[in-house]
């Protein structure tokens, strides 16, 4: 795994470097202190051996530093692995939670699969529920990011809702640090009739060809309303699919696609792969809300609460 955590209750996680010069210095300077329980020393066959823990965002179990001493040209970069013991005053070694644990490279096949599920018991299912009640906006500030599309107010709240009736906070592929991308990888595909994008984007430059649509200036904004031209209605949708982990380096990525549709087809019209950064979600949402942004969340987060 590419990502690591500094104490089981912790948010905040940390990339492991792939450069094997640069990967134990980068380490240590996310330590707080450069001793246990992080840094373990054992004697092996004579030789005093240093092992970097760190913590399992996914299963909470202790992971050590893999791949940061002198290797082949075919050896991987440097990653966490899990390690099967418990480690002192860090985290206690849980067989159960490893064997289901989507990061153990033994379970990467499933990875992405939207038919596994965890059980509704699982406490990282209701972290991640919990997550998503207090985070909407964040989440969906981070997909407008990804995809230069801005959902109305409205739309974010039902995909909320589709979410739920889903349940997918039990889907086994989902955790913290990729909450954003696999919130919308659960979901049907959306209708982006009357949503909006960002003027100049490289949606806007495609959407633009279309002949059956008008993508209208909003205001003094950077922003543009796909309307109809008043001829047609709009079949036009867009969707995330296709969540995948590569088995050598651990990254995560997802498609985004937006198609049109008519009764005789489906036309793919643009696609981009997004490369999944797995500190941007925990670093977003350990931050603060400006007071705008603090006022934009009051309001969503009173529509949240109706659900309930």
């Amino acid at each position: 795994m590419k990502e690591y955590k500094l104490s089981k209750d912790s948010n905040e996680t940390f990339l492991v470097d792939s450069d094997p010069c640069k990967v134990i210095e980068s380490y240590l300077e996310s330590l707080p202190s450069k001793g246990e329980p992080w840094i373990e020393t054992q004697n092996r066959s004579g030789k005093l051996t240093r092992i970097y823990h760190g913590v399992c965002p996914y299963c909470n179990n202790p992971t050590f530093l893999v791949g940061y001493e002198t290797r082949n040209n075919n050896s991987s970069v440097p990653y966490m692995r899990h390690y099967k013991k418990s480690v002192p005053l860090l985290a206690e070694y849980n067989e159960t939670a490893y064997r289901t644990c989507i990061l153990a490279s033994g379970n990467f096949s499933s990875f992405g699969d939207l038919s596994k599920n965890r059980k509704k018991t699982d406490p990282l299912s209701t972290q991640i529920l919990n997550t998503v009640k207090s985070q909407l906006d964040r989440i969906f500030y981070i997909l407008e990011q990804d995809t230069s599309i801005y959902f109305s107010p409205n739309q974010k709240i039902q995909m909320l809702r589709d979410y739920l009736s889903a349940s997918g906070y039990n889907y086994s592929s989902s955790y913290i640090n990729n909450l954003p991308w696999t919130f919308a990888n659960v979901l049907k595909a959306k209708n982006l009739y009357h949503q909006r994008i960002k003027a100049n984007s490289d949606v806007d430059k495609v959407l633009s060809l279309l002949k059956n649509i008008r993508l209208d200036p909003i205001g003094k904004t950077d922003l543009k309303r796909i309307n109809s031209d008043g001829q047609s209605f709009i079949n036009l949708f867009c969707e995330f699919r296709n969540l995948r982990i590569d088995k050598k380096s651990g990254e995560q990525s997802i498609d985004f696609r937006i198609y049109t549709k008519t009764k005789n087809s489906i036309d793919e019209i643009y696609k981009k792969a997004i490369q999944i950064n797995l500190t941007r979600f925990t670093n977003l949402i350990n931050s603060k809300r400006s007071d705008y942004r603090q006022e934009q969340w009051e309001e969503m987060k009173a529509k949240i609460d109706e659900i309930q």
